[in-house]
């Protein structure tokens, strides 16, 4: 008869198949089949036994994470629908603010287009003007100069007649000492 070594076992769904009966020993305290039995060796199934212990404490750490994140879920789906409603309402609050938004909006980029238009109006303008206000200082500074010119003209002639009256002057002197040097005046100033 074989030997059976008794082991404490996890409950685990992995489930050996059944040679011998199991109903007369406690759950804690069953027998193991002996080595090398339904072609697992003893090692092979404990590392078998850990790797569903793993995995069920995996799928359990999975399952309350999930179960948060459902919780979670729930609570943004409710959250959606009260903004969702609330929209609703401000929609149907203010479906007549948006239209007179609208209109508001189309009317002041009436109003831009239309300054945009007068801008482009008064650039070529002040463009207009510019070259008018260059074109009026050259001629400005030509009259200047000109004005110059006539002023030292004017201050020549000026000093010219200066001259021609101090000549007058002494040529009138010397016919009154040549009117004189005859011995009679003249009666009626006749030269």
């Amino acid at each position: 008869m074989p030997e059976y070594e008794y082991i404490r076992r996890s409950p685990t769904p992995l489930v050996r198949p059944r040679s011998f009966s199991y109903q007369s020993r406690p759950r804690h305290c069953r027998l193991r089949c002996p080595e090398n039995c339904a072609c697992v060796s003893v090692g092979e199934w404990n590392d078998l036994a850990m790797g569903e212990r793993t995995a069920r404490e995996a799928a359990d750490a999975l399952r309350t994470e999930l179960r948060a994140t459902s919780r979670e879920n729930m609570r943004l789906q409710a959250s959606r629908r009260e903004l969702q409603a609330e929209l609703e309402q401000l929609r149907a609050g203010h479906g007549d603010a948006g239209a007179k938004f609208r209109r508001r909006v189309a009317k002041l980029a009436a109003e831009v287009d239309d300054l945009r238009r007068e801008k482009e109006v008064a650039d070529i303008r002040i463009r207009e003007i510019s070259q008018t206000v260059t074109d009026k200082n050259l001629e400005i500074d030509q009259l200047q100069e000109e004005n110059r010119q006539l002023a030292r003209i004017h201050k020549r002639d000026k000093q010219d007649a200066r001259e021609a009256w101090t000549l007058v002057g002494e040529l009138q002197r010397r016919l009154r000492d040549c009117r004189h040097v005859f011995g009679f005046p003249r009666p009626y100033g006749y030269a």
